[in-house]
């Protein structure tokens, strides 16, 4: 077994039966099996002891769980991983953490596809490919060989929350997950990271994770979830001084296309320059990390900044 240590997540909130069938199984079936799995329920009551039950299959794969409670009620994903990575954290820092959202499926060979490209390119954050399965429809998708910030700008190029394993210390540099923002948290945080800077990234470049939609469920991606539009407009709010006219409007044609925004939603002062994006980029990443901001991102394999 690799010695290098990882923390496996995961935040539920009301999903008792795809955790059980999909998400655990999925884990608990690791050919590198996580070395701690921490749990934070964000459930009504009534679905709480299903979840508990459901982990029992985790422990007899011989994975080490902790399971909490949520602090507060329907707090939302981000604190929900926070309060995760808190309790992560008091076993050291020295790690990985792997999220897995309640609803995903990791295949079998995941956590050790990440850990052996991590071992080959002294990576400290690992993006593999992620499948989107509609319905009962065929699996799309194309894994990630760079990140590059425009693209997380107008959408999401292939980062979500299941597919995120970054060294907890980079996690916890940040602050951790942005929980101000009830949507769009993964693009945030992967901005976030990028603008940050010193983490050295490496890409599978091959599919290890499965992103389910379904149209018949009411989801938080809905076409037209309040919680959807409200996380896009926090999102706007927050990184509109670094996009340029073209990606402002593909932003926006997005939104409305997939979510439903109302047209004219997203608005902008005046048009930006790209010498006044790179200030704003590094005026906006010293605030969100804490730390100077390098813009010569170029440096870092597979990161763009333009």
């Amino acid at each position: 077994m690799s010695p290098e240590r990882v923390v496996a997540v995961i935040a539920t909130r009301n999903r008792p039966v795809l955790l059980a069938s999909r998400s655990l199984p999925s884990l608990a079936s690791q050919r590198r099996l996580p070395d701690l799995l921490v749990v934070v329920d964000d459930s009504d009551p009534p679905w709480r002891e299903a979840n508990r039950r459901a982990l029992e299959q985790v422990l007899a794969a011989g994975v080490e769980v902790v399971y909490e409670l949520a602090r507060t009620a329907a707090q939302g994903a981000a604190a929900s991983w926070n309060q995760a990575l808190r309790r992560a954290a008091g076993r050291g820092t020295d790690c990985w953490v792997a999220l897995l959202d309640d609803d995903d499926r990791w295949h079998p060979d995941h956590l050790a596809v990440c850990l052996e490209v991590a071992a080959r390119s002294g990576a400290e954050g690992v993006v593999s490919g992620i499948r989107t399965i509609v319905g009962d429809g065929r699996p799309s998708g194309r894994p990630l060989a760079r990140l590059v910030l425009t693209e997380f700008l107008v959408g999401n190029p292939g980062w979500q929350g299941s597919n995120t394993f970054v060294r907890l210390g980079h996690l916890l540099a940040l602050g951790g997950f942005s929980e101000e923002l009830p949507s769009t948290l993964d693009r945030d945080l992967a901005i976030r990271l990028i603008l940050a800077g010193g983490v050295r990234w490496a890409f599978t470049r091959q599919f290890t994770v499965d992103y389910f939609l379904d149209p018949a469920r009411q989801a938080l991606s809905s076409r037209g979830s309040p919680a959807k539009l409200e996380g896009l407009q926090r999102f706007h709010d927050r990184y509109v001084s670094l996009m340029s006219d073209e990606v402002h409007r593909a932003f926006c044609a997005r939104a409305e296309e997939l979510f439903g925004a109302p047209p004219g939603q997203y608005r902008r002062a005046l048009p930006v320059d790209r010498h006044a994006r790179l200030r704003a980029a590094a005026n906006l990443g010293r605030c969100l990390a804490g730390a100077p901001v390098t813009l010569l991102g170029h440096g870092q394999e597979g990161v763009v900044l333009t």
